[in-house]
């Protein structure tokens, strides 16, 4: 496991800057780390996802595709390890996509989207938007688990839904002294968080540490997210990313930044 720290001796910030936890999973946290520093924030990087493939039979997600007449992508994930099974893009498809991250996988691959993702970006704004799309059937490309709300609603409005799992989400085995070089030598002013999953991983991972953990501001993606926080308790901000996503956690940490007492 890589471990980032912007703060080291080659990079000899001020120390006036904030540090911020980034706890994604380390293949998909190069751009909010970019953008995260362009702000001034120094950042430390513990990735408390793994995300690996699901080993589908042959010609499984052939089958469905062929069958399906639209086509949802979940994630970004979701995107990265069809793509390795059935490489994209899939013509004669109606594509779709929840969020602004998933649709620029899909477009970095030269697939056409049916319509734009709206914010927030969430599966309440995808049923939103495709209610009024004639129901007829459905292949949800995702990973194992996650909220069965779309297939679930659409369902009770007469659509048809099949789903691929391409992905899965695992605890990370990280070493207890990466946990707590972090919380000595280290230790952030403040953690983004990318999803629930994710911030029942940093519980966790820092078992040791919890008490410091939820004294620390926290941005999130979701309110379902800020209230799982806060039944964790975390005592301190919790900030809910609008949209859901980089920008939209880019957006909320600057204004905290503006507002919280100096370092």
């Amino acid at each position: 496991m890589t471990w980032h720290n912007s703060d080291s001796p080659m990079n000899n910030t001020a120390k006036s800057r904030p540090r911020l936890l980034i706890t994604r999973p380390e293949e998909q946290s190069a751009r909010f780390v970019k953008l995260c520093e362009s702000e001034g924030f120094r950042t430390v990087l513990l990735p408390c996802l793994q995300i690996l493939p699901v080993i589908l039979a042959p010609n499984t997600l052939a089958t469905q595709y062929q069958q399906a007449d639209h086509i949802l992508f979940t994630s970004a994930n979701a995107v990265k390890f069809a793509h390795a099974i059935m490489p994209l893009p899939w013509p004669n498809s109606t594509v779709h996509a929840i969020g602004a991250a998933t649709a620029r996988a899909l477009n970095d691959h030269g697939q056409p989207l049916f319509n734009t993702p709206q914010a927030p970006y969430n599966s309440e704004s995808f049923i939103q938007q495709i209610c009024s799309v004639e129901p007829a059937r459905l292949l949800m490309i995702k990973g194992v688990g996650g909220r069965a709300l779309i297939a679930s609603t659409l369902q009770d409005r007469g659509w048809k839904i099949d789903s691929a799992d391409v992905y899965r989400r695992d605890l990370p085995n990280i070493p207890n002294a990466q946990i707590n070089e972090l919380f000595h030598m280290t230790p952030p002013d403040i953690v983004s968080v990318s999803s629930d999953q994710v911030l029942s991983n940093l519980w966790q991972l820092c078992k040791d540490h919890q008490q410091e953990l939820t004294k620390l501001p926290l941005v999130v993606n979701s309110r379902r997210c800020a209230d799982w926080a806060l039944t964790l308790g975390f005592q301190n901000q919790i900030l809910v990313a609008e949209p859901a996503g980089d920008e939209g956690q880019i957006s909320i940490l600057c204004n905290w930044h503006l507002t919280a007492p100096k370092m």
